[in-house]
């Protein structure tokens, strides 16, 4: 089924001067896998026994790609910008709310609120946080998906134990919504009667 039906845009690019945001596709799959190898969570996961290969990389990449041209969920690779020597600073993720919570084990009365909202998380290189990456994409992401997706609003999820991305979206005015029981099962919105994804 198709989160995001036609005719709404699915747009193909966000682009800032800190970064360009693309559709995630197995072009950029060396550097996403490298990109991945720099995060906490990816070296946590690989310290607890978990397996992690170019090639499994490859196969999550290509599962992404059908998702995002059969609309049900959409993934961007985070690059430097054109000008810069090519590489991954992260990934951002926009799928549905309703449909995660479900999958999560949230009751109707926690979901139906969420059928036309959009849940996004990302994810930055640890080497990209001391300049702040994480701070810029979060903020243009922010004015991406209140001007130019046509969704009802946001929340925003992550996993519980990033102490830092907890920290950013409480800083910016957002608050701690439900906690669930799964991967990426902290989410945050704004306070009833604001808008979840203006600044």
């Amino acid at each position: 089924m198709s989160y995001y039906p036609l005719p709404k845009p699915v747009p193909v690019e966000l682009l800032a001067e800190q970064f360009t945001l693309r559709p995630l596709c197995a072009a950029v799959a060396d550097l996403d896998y490298e990109a991945m190898l720099d995060r906490w969570a990816t070296r946590q996961y690989l310290a607890e026994g978990g397996v992690f290969t170019p090639q499994s990389n490859r196969e999550a990449i290509r599962e992404h790609e059908q998702d995002h041209r059969e609309r049900r969920a959409f993934t961007y690779s985070v690059l430097t910008p054109s000008a810069q020597p090519p590489a991954c600073l992260g990934c951002v993720y926009i799928e549905s709310a309703s449909e995660l919570l479900s999958a999560g084990g949230a009751d109707h009365s926690q979901t139906s609120e969420s059928d036309a909202v959009a849940a996004a998380r990302f994810w930055v290189r640890d080497s990209g946080l001391a300049a702040g990456v994480d701070q810029w994409l979060f903020a243009a992401l922010r004015v991406w998906l209140a001007t130019v997706w046509e969704i009802a609003g946001v929340v925003w999820h992550t996993d519980a134990r990033d102490r830092r991305q907890a920290r950013l979206f409480r800083d910016a005015g957002l608050r701690l919504w439900l906690s669930l029981d799964m991967s990426y099962g902290a989410f945050y919105r704004a306070p009833t009667g604001e808008s979840a994804s203006l600044p």
